[in-house]
């Protein structure tokens, strides 16, 4: 069989199969589609039809035939054996549909831009084109003639230098000189303070959309080249349809250059239909091959972005306007400059911003489904979803039974999931704790609604998060960082400080605390013991903790070690966690303990003591560092905790810079808004991919 061939028949059936897991649920669809409408067999005889035409698939199939034979060994197809089998059959439809969409390509491209070469075209209207620089003169000038070299004459290049220090601004007044369509905005005229001062290039590229004067706009980055037939392409399209408020076109592009060794491969043509929840997902249409109408409203850059201006744009653009997909190459986008911006700016807060505005655009419907939340002991589960609600998702909340310790809500509040389901018409169910999810699987089969999950340290558990991962409907599973790490494709997240304002003052510090659920995994004896030998030293020691499900006696054995003890130690069962606060802005130090062995996460008690500039005690273990710092104070005994009390007690410079200190790391690593807006964004992200297949 030859290549066309097979790339023909498998890209028909690779295209009809995603579509059927767009709308059937998702990735294990796909499989379980493939497996019997393909076929392994099937995929392998074809793959291997090949032959030396593709040395890379040849290694899929390979891989593929001895996966296969490991998984028939079995008795029946496993789970695991599926997912291998899975991944793989992933990458060989892929790498024959991305082989045969370069021949679809090739097919649609070349035709339309001969088209266009010989097409009669009157005087069109005048096209400008935007072009935003700095410190690139070596490129800059062949980036302007391949503006000059355009089949199109009626254009204006308009070129802001965004704070040159290189030749850039004598060769733009040379250029201008000789050629009166190029327009420059030299950085003088943009009301910068110092002589080379950056804007970035959001405002340099509305500084030139302020100066242009054309009906429709198309752009130009510095280390890229227009194609001679894009701006006859606009005229033309405009021509053909003046209902028409965007186009974008086809580009081609350079493979990334490795970190060593010379460049390899062929640059390679990229066009894409039109899909917004495609879009949404990630931007697959460079600034470079758009032309929008110039008066459009939304056609202005977020200046307060360093990345990813150009898919801010376009996400604006079309939220309420459907582009033409013009088929004809645009632009060569080129991949060998210094100081991409790409590779330089801060990607990650970037896409949290551009996500956030699209969840407030279009605000994403989660609904909290959990065993018995609102309760006072796990405030965190608040603090995240409130997260989301604070960069623009609507929240609802579903609880399996109303618990002992309730906490008011704002939101709407449902006790069965098929209620909550039809009353508030979710995006996505939102579960906490890996065994919360992992037990009701049939459940959310049943609903048929996609679901992410929150994983607590106490129910860390990587083979149970991957038997949840793994299911259809999942989107995303986020953990702590740590355990991240030890969890193959979770998320992760740390605890979050949302309301940075209610944290009290700074007043006399005399409390020694301890806050946390009502659960056998602290150490109460350890805890009692030391709190004790303070208490008979005259210290306000104060134990605080929660009601929780299935553990409703835990007060009572932390109440009978008190007794034992003899001391007087203030014991508080379910306190409200805006007293807890309170508290905190009279507490010198927080003491957390755990039980030896097992997984830690990221105390909340922990990282709100910090965060109101107490000083923390903590288990000597790697997670205590992780979470408070390399200089944390750690305990073994109780000794330990009483010894490092007492220091903190009798304060001094050192005490006050430790507290200092542990207010700026939770500043940083825990209230900064831009950690919600990164869970935002990931569960945005993770969505969109789930719906696109």
């Amino acid at each position: 069989m030859q290549f066309r061939q097979v790339v023909g028949v498998a890209g028909g059936e690779l295209r009809s199969l995603r579509a059927a897991a767009r709308t059937g649920g998702g990735r294990a669809a796909l499989v379980a589609r493939a497996r019997s409408l393909l076929g392994v067999d099937d995929l392998l005889a074809r793959t291997l039809a090949l032959g030396d035409e593709s040395k890379a698939m040849q290694a899929v199939t390979s891989a593929l035939q001895d996966e296969v034979a490991s998984v028939r060994a079995e008795e029946g197809v496993t789970r695991t054996g599926l997912q291998g089998t899975q991944g793989l059959l992933h990458a060989g439809l892929d790498m024959v549909d991305r082989r045969y969409a370069e021949q679809e390509l090739r097919a649609l491209v070349e035709p339309t831009t001969e088209w266009v070469r010989r097409a009669q075209l009157d005087t069109g209207p005048l096209l400008s084109v935007v072009l935003a620089t700095r410190d690139r003169a070596e490129l800059l000038t062949r980036a302007v003639a391949s503006v000059q070299a355009q089949a199109y004459a009626n254009w204006e290049l308009v070129v802001v230098d965004d704070g040159s220090t290189d030749a850039t601004p004598g060769l733009l007044a040379g250029l201008a000189a000789e050629d009166e369509r190029i327009v420059v905005v030299p950085h003088a005229r943009l009301g910068v303070g110092a002589a080379h001062a950056r804007l970035g290039v959001g405002a340099a590229r509305n500084a030139g959309l302020s100066a242009a004067r054309g009906e429709f706009v198309c752009y130009l980055d510095d280390d890229n080249l227009m194609q001679p037939l894009w701006l006859r392409a606009v005229a033309w399209a405009m021509a053909r349809r003046p209902d028409i408020d965007l186009f974008y076109g086809a580009r081609l592009t350079d493979p990334e250059p490795p970190d060593t060794g010379p460049r390899v491969g062929l640059p390679f043509l990229h066009f894409e239909t039109w899909d917004r929840q495609r879009l949404e997902v990630g931007n697959f249409i460079d600034l470079g091959v758009v032309a929008h109408r110039r008066n459009l409203p939304e056609a202005i850059f977020d200046e307060h972005l360093e990345m990813l201006v150009d898919w801010d744009l376009v996400l604006r653009l079309t939220a309420h306007r459907e582009p033409l997909a013009l088929p004809v190459v645009a632009s060569l986008y080129t991949t060998s400059a210094p100081l991409r911006l790409s590779r330089t700016g801060d990607r990650r807060t970037s896409e949290a911003a551009v996500r956030a505005k699209l969840l407030a655009s279009r605000p994403l419907r989660v609904l909290a489904y959990n065993s018995l939340f609102p309760l006072v002991p796990e405030t965190y589960i608040a603090e995240e979803m409130h997260a989301l609600a604070d960069n623009g998702s609507t929240l609802a909340w579903c609880t399996e039974r109303l618990s002992t310790s309730p906490v008011p809500l704002t939101e709407p509040l449902y006790t069965d999931l098929d209620e909550a389901v039809a009353g508030f018409r979710p995006d996505v169910l939102f579960l906490y704790w890996t065994t919360f999810a992992g037990e009701r699987l049939d459940v959310l089969s049943r609903v048929g609604l996609p679901f992410a999950v929150r994983v607590h340290s106490f129910d860390f558990d990587p083979d149970a998060i991957a038997r949840v991962r793994s299911h259809p409907l999942c989107v995303g599973v986020w953990s702590y960082p740590h355990h991240a790490d030890q969890a193959q494709g979770t998320h992760a997240l740390v605890p979050l400080i949302n309301d940075r304002d209610v944290f009290p003052p700074e007043e006399e510090r005399t409390i020694v605390l301890s806050a946390s659920a009502g659960l056998p995994k602290k150490d109460w004896p350890i805890l009692v013991d030391a709190f004790a030998e303070l208490a008979r030293r005259g210290v306000d020691c104060r134990i605080v903790v929660g009601t929780t499900y299935l553990h409703e006696d835990e007060p009572l054995t932390i109440r009978q070690l008190i007794d034992e003890s003899g001391a007087p130690v203030t014991l508080s069962v379910d306190v409200p966690h805006d007293q807890v606060i309170a508290l905190l802005g009279r507490t010198a130090t927080v003491v957390y303990t755990k039980v030896p062995g097992g997984p830690m996460g990221m105390p909340r008690s922990i990282v709100e003591g910090m965060y109101a500039g107490a000083s923390v005690v903590m288990p000597d273990r790697p997670e205590s560092l992780l979470t408070a710092g390399p200089d944390c104070r750690t305990y073994v005994t109780s000794a330990d905790i009483v010894g490092h009390v007492t220091e903190i007690l009798a304060g001094g410079p050192s005490v006050d810079a430790e507290r200092a200190a542990n207010r700026s790391r939770a500043r940083c690593q825990f209230a900064d808004p831009v950690h919600g807006a990164t869970f935002a964004s990931e569960l945005t992200k993770a969505l969109a991919e789930w719906r696109a297949g």
